[in-house]
């Protein structure tokens, strides 16, 4: 059942391995506030610049801040690598990202990847370390690797190459930052969000994808994976609100009606369209059949994603639950 975390948060994020939070401090000059982290500390996910040997790798059962640094506006953990994001004042809507967790694969953009060679653990980071290039206003996940959108709407990756995830051709394992779809036209992009390998991104309401399309996660109606960002349907297709992370090979979107679209695995159920297939969709199609259906669902306001399940916020504010059970699973918002 539910259990309190004492004191005041402005938000929080849970992950794999590490959970976030920024504390309410009544200081409104700055958009940000003190981040404290609890969890498992694997690779020093939790950022408290602690070794991960011997064990019990320094995990934390209370929130434990990170640093004396009060400006922090967002923070998340993925398996192993950790992410914030330090905005200094209020008039801004960038700044300064850094990671911190398992390097091995270059997934922490400092220049430095242990693969093929080396020890993992010489790799890792277990405080927080300054991605270079700044001007940072969103950061995602996929399967060791990271994706990072700055304030002129390019978007970035790095980490481990699989199934073209890296978004750009040639890819290949990146170990600093390096630009997502390069050669097309769009550049300054709205919004981004991650899959498992790959991601998606918004601009002018239009829906783009890349990576891995092994059960139709790109939204392409066909299987084949996409080295850079390509358009899902055609250009008419402008009415896409929200795209959310997906956190296995499903995907999980909201239009501008306030609609659900799914498309992708379905393995646990989690397109919620009342059938159990593993292949699932690769197109977007509507959740809970035509529109008008159910009159609550049109306005969705949250769409929030795991590893086997999928929540939704309809307009009457109260949270549906889809997809597997058997593991001990939470939902946390993504508001439109």
């Amino acid at each position: 059942s539910p259990c309190q975390i004492p004191g005041e948060w402005r938000n929080f994020w849970s992950g794999t391995n590490a959970c976030f939070g920024i504390k309410e401090t009544g200081n409104y000059t700055t958009m940000g506030g003190p981040l404290y982290a609890w969890g498992n500390n694997s690779h020093g996910a939790n950022g408290l610049n602690q070794p991960t040997t011997p064990t019990p790798f320094g995990q934390r059962s209370s929130p434990t801040q990170v640093g004396t640094a009060t400006d922090w506006v967002c923070a998340s953990s993925s398996a192993k690598v950790s992410t914030g994001l330090r905005i200094p004042g209020r008039n801004v809507n960038y700044g300064d990202l850094y990671t911190w967790g398992y390097g091995f694969y270059g997934d922490l953009a400092n220049n430095l990847a242990g693969y093929p060679w080396g020890n993992q653990n010489t790799r890792s980071i277990s405080s927080p370390w300054l991605v270079p290039g700044g001007n940072w206003v969103d950061s995602a996940f996929g399967n060791y690797a990271t994706y990072g959108m700055k304030n002129d709407g390019t978007l970035w990756a790095w980490g481990r190459a699989q199934q073209s995830n890296m978004g750009t051709s040639p890819g290949g394992s990146k170990s600093s930052p390096t630009q997502i779809g390069t050669e097309i036209a769009i550049q300054n992009w709205d919004a981004m969000a991650s899959a498992y390998q790959g991601g998606y991104a918004l601009k002018n309401g239009n829906l783009y994808a890349w990576g891995n399309n092994s059960v139709g996660q790109l939204g392409q109606n066909n299987t084949d994976n996409d080295s850079e960002p390509t358009l899902v349907g055609n250009p008419g297709d402008n009415n896409w609100a929200v795209i959310t992370d997906a956190a296995t090979s499903g995907a999980y979107g909201v239009k501008t009606d306030g609609t659900v679209w799914v498309w992708g695995t379905n393995g646990r159920g989690q397109l919620g369209d009342n059938q159990d297939r593993y292949g699932g969709y690769s197109s977007p199609t509507q959740a809970f059949g035509e529109a008008g259906v159910d009159a609550s669902w049109k306005g969705v306001t949250g769409i929030a994603t795991g590893t086997k399940y999928l929540g939704y916020t309809p307009a009457n504010n109260n949270m549906r639950m889809l997809g597997g059970t058997g593991q001990s699973q939470m939902a946390y918002l993504k508001l439109v």
